[in-house]
This record gives C-alpha cells, structure tokens and sequence, in this order.
C-alpha cells in the first residue's frame, strides 16, 4: 500500500513536469528560443540554449524534507540551420587560400585584391615622329618609327575609391628606332657624289624602367580607363637618333588606355603612348625625339 503522503508526493512531481514541459513548448512555438527569458529575477533562456533545470522545493508533510529535481540542458538547433548550406565566409574559414578571393568579390567581382603581383609582357609600335611637345628638331624626322617590347614586373598598390593604383618594373629586351641616322662607312668627303654621307638603319637597344605607375579608373567594371607613366634608361648599340646623339639615354612615356579583364586574373592591355627619348641634356648636344605610339600587353596576376 501505498501512503498518502506517497501518492500526495507523486501528483505533485507530476503536475511539476506537465508545466515545465508545457512552458517549454510555449517558447519554442512562440519564437522566443534564444531570447533571455527572465524568471524570479534569473535566466532561464540564453544564448540559444533551454536549461530546463528547476529547482523545485517540496516540503514532506510529516518530515518538511526538501526534495531537488533537475531536468538536463538542451541545446536546440533549428532545422533550418542544419540544412543551411555553408556560405561563402565559412567555407573562406575552412580554406585559408580562398580569403583574397572573399576580400576582391567585397570590392566588386573584377576588382585586382590589394597586394597582388602583376607579371605581363607589352609590345608598342610607333609609325612617325611626334611633333607636338617635342620642340624644335636638328633633324630629318620623316620614315622613322620605334619598336618597344617589355616584360613587367609589379604589384598592386592598393584601390581606394574609383582608383586601383600599381607600380611596376619593365625591362625592355626590345627597343629599336627605326629609320636611325648612322655614318655611311662607305663616304668618303670630297669623293664624286655617289655614296650618301649617312644611312638610315634599325639601331637595336636595351632599358629598363624602374617606376612605371598605373592608374585604374572605376575597377569594379570589366572594361576600365587607365592612365600610366614610366621613366627610365636605354642603351642603344650606335647613336640615336643622328650621329650628333648618344648611345646611352634617357626614356620617359606617359600612356592613356584601357584595360579588359579576361577573367578574375588576367587583363588585356591597351593604348597610346607618347614616348620620348634623349640624353637630358648631360651632353653638349641633345637631339632627342618622340613618338606616337601604340602599344598592346597581357597580364596576370597573382
């Protein structure tokens, strides 16, 4: 037989658990899962989490003994969340590598990430002689051209705003004025007329730029302006551009252009470029010249 006080113990434990779970099922029903629920002044729901501990004090009715219940914490993950396919940001934590990826698409899908290396080849040809910006020429400017092949080296600066700005190193293995003025070996002064006193010839050199400087307007676009300039040294095997010049000289361009992406990495190219070459005046005479010309280059970066 069981006492009354038993039974009397028993419908009290019971009536205990129908309203802790049925305070449970409120809050889950009603949304506030994850919010801090307050009771008698402490937290019973926080962080995502349902301690469905109470500590619930009975009093025996002939000993007044109290009596603990406790029921386990539960932590309730919504089946949403389990289903939820991971996004970009987790899967960039799990894989370190793919974080410059996540830092360029917050900037804009074509955007070049701050810190990359630029590697690329160009090649500019130029048809004439430029005469404006060039003062006066000491001489015959007419069928001479420039051949300028590059290989670049550089990084990316940096985007700030509309502008994403870079610095490079070029070395030019190429760079050849067409239509040079060279002594003709063959003259000989005061001999019938004949032989020309100077030949015209493709006069072969080498350079390097240690600054060359870009500017990308509106990077975000596929296809962007950009604007450069670029200073440096050639050395060319004969005198350039007449007998009258020298070997060694300086070279300074300032290009206006575009550049395409091809994709994440890799951009076309393309535009004008007024070069112009002499000695700066180190020597008694410089008869240094300019032209127009056109150049195409690939890059990749990295």
């Amino acid at each position: 037989m069981v006492s009354p006080s038993g039974l009397k113990l028993a419908r009290t434990l019971c009536a205990v658990l129908l309203v802790s779970f049925s305070s449970f099922a409120a809050h889950a029903q009603s949304g506030t899962i994850g919010q801090n629920a307050v009771e008698n002044g402490a937290p019973i729901i926080e962080a995502g989490r349902i301690p469905l501990t109470r500590i619930l004090y009975f009093r025996h009715a002939e000993d007044r003994i109290p009596f603990k219940f406790e029921l386990p914490t539960i932590d309730i993950v919504p089946a949403a969340a389990q289903n939820k396919p991971a996004t970009d940001d987790t899967a960039d934590e799990k894989q370190g590598s793919a974080v410059p990826s996540r830092l360029a698409r917050s900037k804009g899908p074509w955007v070049i990430p701050d810190g990359s290396t630029e590697w690329g080849v160009e090649l500019g040809i130029a048809g004439d002689i430029a005469t404006w910006m060039s003062g006066p020429k000491y001489y015959d400017i007419e069928n001479r051209g420039h051949i300028a092949g590059s290989f670049r080296w550089g990084r990316i600066l940096g985007t700030r705003g509309q502008v994403t700005y870079s610095w490079a190193i070029e070395v030019l293995p190429i760079n050849i004025a067409l239509g040079n003025e060279v002594d003709n070996p063959r003259y000989i002064a005061g001999a019938p007329a004949g032989e020309p006193r100077r030949n015209r010839e493709a006069t072969w050199g080498v350079g390097i730029n240690p600054a060359s400087f870009r500017f990308i307007f509106f990077p975000r676009y596929r296809l962007r302006p950009q604007i450069g300039s670029g200073f440096g040294i050639v050395r060319h095997y004969k005198r350039v551009p007449t007998v009258e010049g020298t070997k060694m000289n300086f070279q300074f361009d300032f290009q206006v252009g575009g550049q395409y992406m091809l994709k994440e990495n890799k951009a076309l190219n393309f535009g004008y470029r007024y070069y112009h070459l002499s000695n700066l005046y180190l020597f008694n005479f410089n008869p240094g010249y300019n032209v127009n010309m056109w150049f195409v280059g690939y890059s990749v970066f990295k």
